[in-house]
């Protein structure tokens, strides 16, 4: 029984790292077309693993915000979110975000006095599948 707990654990353990480097990919814009549809399709159905792509990509974005990527993975970031408008957004608002999280730290406030609470907009998960789904459809019918 111990050995069988064991190697379960093992196994959901590969599984976790699978799915930080699908991820990763994901995020980077690495993954090969199939299976960036797969993804996708996974984000839609699994509400734990979208989870776990949300918080990559926060986690991504702060790295990248506190200088923390390597030399690569900076350009392949800078690539990826700082040329297509809506992940633009999402760094500049976490660029806000950690600016505010700062001032708050060392006692500073906010002129208008309201806390800044940044809500990230998914709407594109949305019109992206839509789009992918399109695309497969054609090419499907030819």
């Amino acid at each position: 029984m111990t050995k069988h707990r064991y190697a379960r654990g093992r196994v959901n353990l590969q599984r976790i790292q699978t799915d930080e480097r699908l991820i990763r990919q994901y995020l980077l814009g690495e993954l090969p077309e199939h299976e960036q549809i797969a993804a996708e399709a996974r984000f839609f159905a699994d509400d734990a693993f979208f989870e776990q792509l949300v918080a990559a990509e926060k986690e991504l974005i702060g790295r990248y915000l506190r200088g923390d990527l390597s030399a690569e993975y900076r350009v392949r970031f800078q690539r990826r979110y700082l040329t297509v408008d809506y992940r633009r957004k999402l760094v500049e608002s976490a660029m806000v975000e950690s600016a505010m999280e700062s001032l708050r730290l060392r006692g500073g406030s906010r002129e208008a006095g309201s806390p800044v609470r940044v809500v990230q907009d998914r709407s594109w998960w949305w019109r992206r599948l839509l789009s992918r789904l399109r695309s497969f459809q054609l090419r499907s019918r030819r």
